[in-house]
């Protein structure tokens, strides 16, 4: 814990290359100011003041990556078992990749269109467009996750479950957050932003407190200053982390695609040509109400859709279509996870969808999206990576 502590220091030295990078974010071209971001989110505490500054950035792309990163400071991501800084929303070479709290669309392409209590986890590289992504009108609305989402990650990812491991990320992350506050304050036009750092500065701590104390380490908890704030609900979902990753469980939640309780359907297509008003699908579900038993032990369904197509031509493909999707209403554990993996070599004239759901109901287990996308070559076509068509009153 101390080590985590010890991450956020006062007098932290800049990169050598602070004054290349301060240079690109001056540049008249978006793309050299985007391309800047990329190290930026990768420094830490060191970056955050220039973040800040390419957060009141005139062009959307370069303002709403730099905003992604100060609202996911201190998230990692696993690559050849090192934790690693997540990495940026946009990239020059028109990649999107994003772990959740996105909601946006840029002229024919839209990213993510789902509610904030959906999980969606997006991949997508458009190698060849047909129109400038940095001149196209965007619209774009950003929140950070909650910090049972991240937790989970973090577990799920490492296959073992360390209660202490897991209480210096959220401290860290808290205490972090509060430190991008500080610093996005003195910078005009970011107060929607300091208002969501100050939310997921909380959240962090209070999901901290009570892993603290059942740890027997409440001098670490980090949440003196909230006094006697209502942390019921807070409670409520830490319960429910330390159910569902307690001992009797690992195997069970750390291993669902091995584990004797899932429902899976897969789908692997390899397509020379889709055209002349053709749609294909890869995976076609009315309802998954079913794949909510009452049994509890029966708990997980996996989709898993693979699709290589070498040219859709005035046609559509879809990865996976869903008529009424029941969501969670509790996030915890991820009993639906969904995977699409789409590559288009040409599109021309048609619709390339990852997820479409077409009407979000309650439910009693969370769901998972992780959707990766490539297209080499898009011209007159629209994109589509996860979308809710319509969402039922409850949610």
């Amino acid at each position: 814990l101390d080590d985590q502590f010890n991450q956020i220091r006062p007098g932290f030295d800049e990169p050598k290359t602070a004054n290349l990078l301060q240079n690109m974010l001056r540049n008249g071209d978006p793309r050299e100011r985007l391309r800047a971001l990329g190290p930026l989110s990768q420094w830490g505490q060191a970056g955050l003041g220039l973040l800040a500054d390419a957060a009141t950035d005139n062009n959307p792309l370069v303002a709403t990556t730099a905003m992604y990163a100060l609202l996911h400071a201190g998230e990692t991501r696993l690559v050849n078992d090192q934790e690693l800084p997540l990495e940026p929303l946009f990239s020059p070479d028109n990649t999107f990749q994003c772990v959740g709290g996105c909601r946006m669309s840029i002229g024919p392409l839209t990213y993510i269109d789902a509610p904030q209590s959906l999980r969606v986890k997006l991949r997508v590289t458009i190698k060849h467009l047909d129109f400038d992504l940095f001149a196209t009108p965007a619209r774009i609305e950003l929140w950070s996750i909650p910090a049972h989402w991240y937790a989970a990650d973090l577990l799920e990812r490492s296959r073992e479950v360390n209660w202490p491991r897991l209480l210096g990320q959220l401290l860290f992350i808290s205490r972090l957050s509060h430190e991008v506050q500080n610093v996005v304050r003195r910078r005009n036009g970011l107060q929607v932003i300091v208002d969501e750092l100050q939310r997921r500065e909380r959240d962090y701590a209070a999901l901290a407190y009570f892993l603290s104390r059942d740890l027997g380490l409440l001098e670490y908890s980090g949440l003196g200053y909230y006094g006697d704030a209502d942390l019921s609900a807070h409670e409520k979902i830490y319960r429910r982390m330390r159910y569902i990753y307690g001992l009797s469980n690992r195997e069970r939640f750390l291993e669902p695609g091995g584990a004797a309780n899932v429902t899976a359907i897969a789908s692997d297509m390899v397509l020379e040509s889709v055209q002349d008003s053709a749609n294909v699908t890869g995976i076609q579900i009315n309802s998954n109400e079913d794949s909510f038993p009452e049994n509890q032990a029966e708990r997980f369904f996996l989709h898993d859709v693979s699709m290589n197509v070498e040219q859709c031509r005035q046609g559509s493909v879809t990865g996976i279509e869903y008529g009424d999707y029941f969501e969670s209403n509790t996030s915890l554990p991820f009993a639906a996870r969904a995977q699409v993996n789409l590559n288009v070599e040409k599109v021309a004239g048609s619709t390339i969808t990852g997820i479409r759901i077409k009407r979000l109901l309650p439910a009693a287990g969370g769901a998972l999206f992780d959707v990766n996308v490539h297209l080499k070559h898009m011209r007159g076509s629209s994109f589509t990576g996860v979308q809710v068509e319509m969402v039922s009153a409850s949610n």
